[in-house]
């Protein structure tokens, strides 16, 4: 098969609608559930349906939402972390995928923020489905100057 005939079957794959919205989809069907802090820092658990918009081709969770849950998630743990949040983004995320989830299966994720320092947080987070591991990961984020336009009478 020529290149032209491969990229002509996988475009309707990877460039559907859809692959474009997980993220939004991921969030829409996200709920935090609770968070504490211990010794090991500032755990956030949020429970997410898996819908077929974060799906691949296969039926199963995408790798890219899983990514994208580690990176947003762990984001979260870091804003609990700090009294006047600020924002951040991922300097390196690595995931570890170990099984798959389907249409219909809630994920419980687990995100610790370690610490946060002042340009710096490291977080690791876990996501179960029916209490079996299926994805972990850690994410270093840049932790910027800028507070989260949130007024302060809302945190």
């Amino acid at each position: 098969m020529n290149l032209k005939a491969k990229a002509d079957i996988l475009q309707h794959y990877i460039f559907k609608p859809a692959f474009y919205r997980f993220e939004s989809k991921l969030i829409e069907n996200s709920k935090y559930i609770d968070a504490y802090e211990d010794a090991g820092g500032v755990t956030a658990i949020i429970s997410v349906k898996v819908t077929e918009e974060i799906c691949n081709v296969y039926g199963n969770t995408h790798g890219a939402a899983l990514a994208c849950m580690i990176d947003n998630f762990s984001g979260f743990a870091c804003y609990l972390s700090e009294p006047t949040p600020r924002m951040n983004v991922s300097l390196e995320l690595n995931v570890n995928y170990i099984a798959p989830s389907t249409v219909g299966d809630e994920l419980i994720v687990k995100s610790t923020c370690h610490k946060v320092g002042k340009h710096l947080a490291f977080t690791d987070v876990k996501i179960y489905c029916k209490d079996k591991l299926i994805a972990q990961g850690r994410d270093t984020k840049y932790v910027t100057n800028t507070k989260l336009d949130i007024p302060e009478a809302k945190l």
